[in-house]
């Protein structure tokens, strides 16, 4: 049964069923993620919230796109203060994540001089890709990158579906950020807004399914180029 609205959107958590606010990413009463609030309530008719799916994110194709193809995982505006407004808010209240945070900044810091070489040396290989007409270095993306993304992601979701596997995903996670930040580098690809999007989703450990989730149902807050 759907909860008492009084005028306003909530959702229900789909595993206690505690009625919360739209604006919320997780159950106050549970601690349920974004994920698992699966139900919508709103004044007119029910909806169901967007899931991620690790797998598609692997995909070029899985990416939030803008009207023009555009990968975009960035915020604007009030979009992007809203966001840092809840994620203030979250590391109060969710187990762990601020140290996440924290390492897999440290981890990102520590691997710096690696991308920052594999950055230098991706300028000739984009060069032998481009005569390739960017299909030579294809197999590595399939083999590498994509599935270095899909780790990311999929880390990201098991922090939010699994507490109990945070210690070791605090060990893990940003380990596998370093590496996919180094091979992201080091791979050309001839779509820049990829490569630095997959750099933001690291960037963004262990909120990169999050933002993915947050993009799916408010959108980045800016222009559809």
């Amino acid at each position: 049964m759907a909860p008492d609205l009084q005028g306003a959107q909530t959702k229900e958590c789909a595993v206690c069923g505690q009625a919360v606010e739209r604006a919320l990413l997780a159950c106050p009463k549970c601690g349920g993620g974004i994920f698992a609030v699966a139900k919508t309530y709103a004044t007119s008719s029910a909806r169901v919230l967007p899931r991620v799916n690790p797998v598609v994110v692997g995909r070029d194709e899985g990416m939030p796109m803008s009207a023009g193809r555009r990968f975009d995982v960035s915020l604007y505006g009030d979009n992007l203060q809203a966001w840092q407004v809840w994620v203030a808010s979250l590391q109060d209240s969710e187990w762990l994540l601020r140290w996440a945070m924290r390492i897999n900044k440290a981890a990102i810091l520590g691997s710096l001089p690696l991308w920052m070489v594999a950055t230098l040396i991706s300028i000739p290989l984009t060069f032998i890709s481009m005569l390739a007409f960017g299909h030579l270095f294809l197999p590595f993306h399939w083999l590498i990158v994509r599935p270095l993304t899909f780790l990311v992601v999929w880390t990201s979701q098991l922090w939010t579906a699994a507490p109990v596997a945070r210690p070791l995903l605090l060990l893990v996670g940003p380990l596998i950020v370093a590496v996919a930040l180094v091979m992201i580098r080091l791979i050309p690809d001839m779509n820049v807004d990829f490569r630095e999007s997959r750099h933001r989703m690291c960037d963004l450990w262990p909120l990169s399914s999050r933002r993915l989730q947050w993009i799916a149902e408010r959108g980045t807050g800016g222009p559809q180029v």
